[in-house]
């Protein structure tokens, strides 16, 4: 049983056990990154991810009893992360404070989707996440919600190729002015 408690850090509890082990960011020994946990999430291959308000995600490594830090090599300065939902594909849609991210597990490729992708707002709300039965996933934000399909999302990776057609100069095309008078 895992158990988050905002400021005071995270505590698991062990089948039939009656101790709770306490996961702190002051601790080496049972660390995670930030005390301000703001959701826990376990994915379809049983791996504990937590979420934080400063400190980005982190995901449970069982063979030394912590917490890693995940990095999101896309966004450098994403720290504040809500919801974590997965889908049925094993990719993790993670609702921030900048955006909607996708992240791979088994590869850390990182995508970043914000308003500049079609989005309504780049900022999301606490708690506020759901996988449909029919693989629909809705994430509210400080506009209203989205609702998208993951499987659905064209990743654009085309560079556009920028080509100077025309120059002007004070407002002149420079192909009509001859060297005697160029304004320069």
């Amino acid at each position: 049983l895992w158990v988050a408690f905002y400021g005071n850090g995270l505590y698991r509890r062990a089948m039939n056990a009656t101790d709770w082990q306490l996961y702190s960011s002051s601790d080496d020994e049972h660390r995670i990154p930030s005390n301000n946990v703001l959701s826990i999430y376990e994915d379809s291959k049983g791996q504990i991810w937590i979420t934080t308000e400063g400190q980005g995600v982190a995901r449970y490594n069982s063979r030394e009893d912590r917490f890693d830090d995940v990095q999101l090599p896309v966004y450098n300065s994403l720290r504040t992360v809500f919801q974590i939902v997965e889908d049925t594909r094993g990719l993790l849609w993670m609702s921030s404070s900048t955006g909607l991210i996708r992240y791979n597990p088994s590869t850390a490729d990182t995508r970043i989707y914000t308003t500049d992708n079609g989005l309504l707002d780049n900022s999301f709300n606490y708690a506020s996440s759901l996988l449909a039965s029919d693989g629909r996933i809705y994430m509210g934000n400080h506009t209203g919600f989205i609702a998208f399909t993951p499987g659905s999302f064209v990743d654009d990776d085309y560079q556009q190729v920028i080509v100077a057609t025309d120059l002007f100069i004070n407002n002149i095309n420079a192909d009509s002015l001859s060297p005697s008078k160029s304004p320069l």
